[in-house]
């Protein structure tokens, strides 16, 4: 008998610090700023998208330089949409650090290229 009582009293303490948790205020990264035009692909590189975001409209080309975050708000269309490659590597060479498709973002990266594909 006592054992069911001290069963339930920790299944409501777990449930009651469950609720807890989920009530709580949600600390994390920012959405991503709004200097990235709708239907476009950016990078920037700074973490959590700050500073200057660059629009990477240049499809199929390998582009060098540091990214630190990323968002691709370009839509689906077509079999699987715009996305962008994010190399760890310059020249797009070596091990892939991300593939990004339409809607989503990223907020830490570290890579040094990129390249978009599909229609921008």
């Amino acid at each position: 008998m006592k054992v069911r009582q001290i069963a339930i009293h920790i299944a409501v303490l777990v449930l009651g610090g469950a609720a807890q948790a989920e009530a709580a205020p949600r600390i994390g990264v920012p959405p991503p700023l709004a200097d990235c035009p709708t239907q476009k692909v950016c990078v920037w590189d700074a973490p959590a998208w700050r500073g200057q975001a660059t629009i990477a409209d240049d499809v199929d080309a390998c582009v060098d330089r540091h990214i630190r975050s990323a968002k691709n708000d370009a839509s689906y269309g077509g079999r699987i949409g715009t996305y962008l490659l994010i190399w760890k590597a310059p020249g797009c060479h070596g091990e892939r650090d991300a593939v990004i498709f339409g809607g989503e973002s990223e907020p830490l990266i570290d890579a040094e290229s990129y390249s978009v594909r599909g229609e921008v």
